[in-house]
């Protein structure tokens, strides 16, 4: 049984934890089950600081990837546009995302994987 003092994400035991607090109107449970939602503060995770770095990591990448893109045609939902190969909507965290049919085939083998590892 976890507590206050438990990462929620490496189940490390420890006082010195840390409380992520995300509100952007998207259910996060659907990519991190272990959250929890309150009505006041959005979705909630108490995590190590060993998680936090982690978690900074792919924030700093995320902002690199989405930078790199800015010269590129995307629509107003921030995906790219212009490739007619990008023919297969598929909707991807609250998004609806276009993909070829290599990366199609891809996302849905990585999925499977993901479904049988739960």
């Amino acid at each position: 049984m976890t507590n206050y003092n438990t990462c929620k994400l490496c189940l490390v035991e420890g006082r010195d934890k840390r409380t992520l607090r995300i509100n952007c109107s998207y259910d996060i449970k659907e990519v991190v089950p272990e959250a929890t939602y309150s009505s006041e503060q959005g979705f909630i995770l108490r995590i190590c600081k060993a998680c936090r770095a982690a978690l900074l990591g792919k924030l700093e990448s995320w902002r690199e990837e989405r930078i790199a893109q800015r010269d590129l045609p995307m629509d107003e939902d921030g995906n790219s546009i212009g490739d007619p190969d990008r023919n297969i909507p598929v909707r991807v965290n609250g998004v609806i995302k276009m993909f070829t049919e290599k990366e199609f085939i891809e996302y849905e083998s990585n999925c499977k994987l993901k479904r049988l590892s739960q």
